[in-house]
């Protein structure tokens, strides 16, 4: 293999090595030529490439936690709670004989979850009121309600079973 090349009138020396050739003929100033050291500018040109990556998403971190943050949390709050209706098939169920079976009517609970209810007790003093003077229960059981629920809690809590429609109606309308 010639280590010269002639192009044009110019002998240029060859650049690459064979592995081979390398291996064999290894001197300390060779095994230099073996490798390809980075460039420091390179190196330097990646770190401040990956630092401001960072410090742009460390920024927009805190935009969305610190400036957005009670505007998020208002959209999530709103998000909690939504109102799923269930169609039910409502009517008469009968046999192949046309004998009844089932009718249907519809029924609702009263139920509380506490997680809902403000910590402060003036507002849950005015939310007991309400309830009492809408569903017609006893101050003392919801009471004591009030005091044993567990605040963060998601479970729902019942009030009052078999609401009718007139006690809804009422409670929806205030």
């Amino acid at each position: 293999m010639p280590l010269f090349v002639k192009k044009n009138k110019y002998k240029l020396e060859r650049r690459g090595m064979e592995i081979d050739d390398a291996v064999l003929t290894m001197t300390e100033n060779g095994a230099d030529k073996i490798e390809w050291p980075l460039n420091r500018f390179f190196t330097n040109l990646f770190w401040w490439f990956m630092i401001g990556i960072f410090c742009i998403l460390f920024s927009r971190v805190i935009y969305l936690n610190i400036f957005k943050g009670a505007e998020y949390q208002e959209i999530a709050e709103r998000n909690s709670l939504r109102a799923i209706v269930i169609p039910a098939p409502r009517g008469i169920i009968y046999d192949r004989f046309g004998k009844q079976l089932v009718s249907n009517t519809p029924s609702m609970d009263a139920i509380i979850v506490p997680i809902d209810i403000p910590k402060e007790k003036e507002k849950q003093d005015e939310i007991a009121r309400l309830l009492i003077s809408t569903f017609s229960l006893d101050g003392g059981v919801l009471d004591e309600i009030f005091q044993k629920m567990d605040q963060r809690s998601l479970q729902p809590i019942l009030l009052k079973a078999q609401v009718s429609q007139e006690e809804t109606l009422l409670f929806l309308s205030r």
